[in-house]
């Protein structure tokens, strides 16, 4: 599908009522997120899957990242990318969260 640029834009994807599994802030000026996140409905089943993401600047640059924390249910906008530090795994790069179920 790559490259990406003018006339084929990056796929964008959404998840609703994801639950963050754990969470850590990053940076200097807290500002970045490194999560795993779960789909609670897929989990209370018994499929114990999780995925790694990590989220840059939600807040604009410089502003600390969003308040989450293990447990919150969240909806969450994505793309995939690979993940240089873990021989390439794909993670999802975060582009925007809120509360599960909040008002658009």
């Amino acid at each position: 599908m790559a490259p990406f640029g003018e006339g084929n834009p990056e796929p964008t994807f959404l998840s609703r009522d994801v639950e963050v599994a754990d969470v850590r802030v990053l940076g200097e000026d807290g500002a970045h997120l490194r999560l795993r996140l779960r789909d609670g409905p897929a989990f209370r089943q018994g499929r114990r899957v999780t995925w790694p993401a990590i989220a840059f600047y939600l807040n604009g640059n410089g502003n600390p990242a969003p308040q989450v924390a293990p447990g919150d249910r969240i909806d969450v906008v994505y793309t995939f990318s690979q993940d240089r530090g873990d021989a390439g795994a794909l993670e999802l790069r975060v582009k925007d969260l809120r509360p599960a179920g909040a008002p658009h």
